[in-house]
C-alpha cells in the first residue's frame, strides 16, 4: 500500500486539532476499505496505531500549550510584581509547571497509581503538601493559588482525554452511589495533589524552606 503524499495526512498538515481528530480517522478508515488492497487486517491495524499516536500527539501538544499560556501568566504576575520572584512558592510553581511540559507525554494513569502506592504511607510528604496549603492561605499568595487550581485542571483535562475509562468515570460518578463516588473524588484529588507535590513530577521539594 502506498499513501499519496496529498492524502489525508498531507491534508490536515500533519498538525490534527481535537475537533478534527474523529473526522481525521473515519476519512483514514474509508480510504483504506476503498484504496487498500495488501492484507486487509494488517493494514487497518497500522492506520488505527497511527491515529492512536496521532491522537496522544494532538493532546499532549494542545494541554502543552495551556500550560505555556498558564506559565506566561505567572510571569506575568512577576513583572508587575518583581518581589514575587522571591517567594518560594513562585518558583516552586514556575519550575513545576516547566517540569509538567517536558514530561506531559509520559503523565499517564499507570505513573499516578504507581505515586499513589509509593507515597500512601508517607508522612514527608504530607507536610509538604500541608505546608504548601497554609502558605497558599496567606494574602500574598492567593494569585499563586488560583495558578496551582489552574495548573490542576489542566493536569486533570489532558488525563481524562487520554484515559477514555477516566472521561467514562467523570460521567458515571454522578449516577453512583454517595459513597463510591466520594471514594472516586477523594482519589482524583489525591491523584492531582501527588502530580504536583511528588519529586517524580514537581519542584516542591527543591524550594520549601526547612524546617517543615
Amino acid at each position: 500500500m502506498q499513501a499519496n503524499r496529498t492524502g489525508y495526512y498531507g491534508a490536515y498538515g500533519g498538525k490534527l486539532g481535537l475537533r478534527n481528530y474523529w473526522p481525521f480517522l473515519a476519512k483514514m478508515v474509508v480510504w483504506y476499505a476503498r484504496e487498500c488492497t495488501c492484507d486487509g487486517n494488517y493494514a487497518l491495524v497500522l492506520i488505527l496505531e497511527s491515529a492512536r499516536r496521532q491522537r496522544k500527539e494532538v493532546l499532549v501538544q494542545d494541554h502543552r500549550y495551556r500550560l505555556f499560556s498558564l506559565r506566561d501568566q505567572l510571569r506575568e504576575n512577576a513583572i508587575r510584581d518583581p518581589s514575587l520572584t522571591k517567594n518560594w512558592v513562585f518558583q516552586y510553581l514556575d519550575s513545576t509547571i516547566a517540569k509538567s511540559i517536558k514530561q506531559m507525554p509520559r503523565l499517564s494513569i499507570w505513573l499516578i497509581l504507581g505515586l499513589v502506592v509509593t507515597y500512601r504511607h508517607d508522612n514527608a510528604m504530607e507536610e509538604l503538601g500541608k505546608h504548601l496549603q497554609r502558605e497558599y492561605e496567606k494574602p500574598k499568595n492567593r494569585e499563586l493559588r488560583e495558578i496551582e487550581k489552574n495548573f490542576a485542571i489542566v493536569l486533570n483535562d489532558y488525563l481524562v482525554s487520554r484515559h477514555i475509562l477516566l472521561l467514562f468515570m467523570s460521567y458515571v460518578v454522578f449516577i453512583l452511589p454517595v459513597n463510591i463516588a466520594k471514594a472516586l473524588m477523594r482519589f482524583r484529588k489525591r491523584s492531582l495533589e501527588l502530580l504536583i507535590e511528588t519529586p517524580e513530577t514537581s519542584t516542591l521539594g527543591n524550594f520549601i524552606p526547612e524546617p517543615v
